[in-house]
């Protein structure tokens, strides 16, 4: 049996365990029973946190031809997963332009490209407990 704390439950036969810090790593034991015998299982709970880290390099050129799309990367990881935000040469959110689109994974996708988007961009990501930053230069050339 396990007393219910608020961060931790039994609901239907599972455990729930609820705003996990680091110093909540246990383990926990399933017991089982019934008519034919007994089985006892262990689970080992390891609570990460690992700092926020870009594996994208610092300063990363991109270049596309005017009226075009381009493709910003920022590969990043951290334990929570981290959010990212791509910022603007002008370092507002880079989302407030319809032309841009976040995927999941981090890289930003702007288009049809014009050459005033030409500039520094800044990924950043954060979770609860860091934050990091890089800035990425977009070249965008005329069509001729």
């Amino acid at each position: 049996e396990l007393p219910d704390s608020g961060r931790r439950s039994l609901r239907d036969g599972a455990l729930i365990l609820s705003r996990l810090e680091p110093n909540d790593s246990m383990v926990a034991q399933c017991e089982a029973s019934n008519s034919h015998g007994r089985l006892l299982a262990n689970a080992f709970v390891y609570v990460m946190e690992l700092p926020v880290q870009i594996l994208t390099p610092e300063l990363e050129l991109y270049t596309v031809v005017e009226n075009q799309t381009a493709f910003l990367h920022c590969r990043a990881f951290g334990a929570p997963a981290p959010t990212v935000e791509w910022l603007s040469p002008a370092l507002e959110p880079a989302l407030q332009d319809d032309r841009a689109f976040a995927f999941t994974n981090g890289s930003l996708r702007l288009g049809p490209a014009a050459r005033a988007d030409s500039g520094l961009y800044t990924c950043r990501a954060r979770n609860g407990h860091s934050n990091a930053s890089v800035s990425a230069r977009l070249d965008v050339r005329g069509e001729g």
